[in-house]
């Protein structure tokens, strides 16, 4: 998968990234739940007028004069409970209409199918995402 993707609908340009980064590929500052000024210092840079981004695992809807910030937060990696935070975002006539949504589904389950699979690294996956390896 590329680090980065823009994606064009009608005028609007969107940017699509786990999380900012620096020009020499590290992680910008770590901003859990950024506002709207600190998401207009994470993407000045980037060229585009939506941004969509991950990585802390927060739902976050910011809208300034002409950018809008969106991160869904953690669908597949709630923590310890049975929510799991995803978005849907519209765009008709350059009308940008954003909702955020839940998913309710049993995390334990998730957990005991990931030890089962037991992939390369899944501890780690499970202590990191779900705050256990029992």
């Amino acid at each position: 998968m590329p680090k980065e993707k823009y994606l064009y609908i009608g005028e609007n340009c969107i940017y699509c990234v786990h999380y900012p980064m620096e020009k020499n590929g590290d992680f910008k500052k770590h901003i859990k739940i950024a506002n709207l000024n600190e998401n207009e210092k994470m993407f000045d840079d980037v060229n585009a007028n939506i941004f969509l981004y991950g990585h802390t695992h927060e739902s976050i809807y910011n809208k300034g004069k002409n950018r809008v910030y969106i991160n869904p937060g953690a669908l597949g990696c709630p923590g310890k409970t049975n929510n799991a935070p995803y978005g849907i975002l519209e765009i008709d006539n350059n009308v940008i209409k954003y909702e955020n949504k839940i998913v309710n589904y049993d995390v334990n389950e998730v957990i005991n199918d990931i030890k089962k699979i037991s992939f390369p690294g899944y501890k780690s996956v499970l202590k990191l995402f779900y705050g256990t390896i029992n």
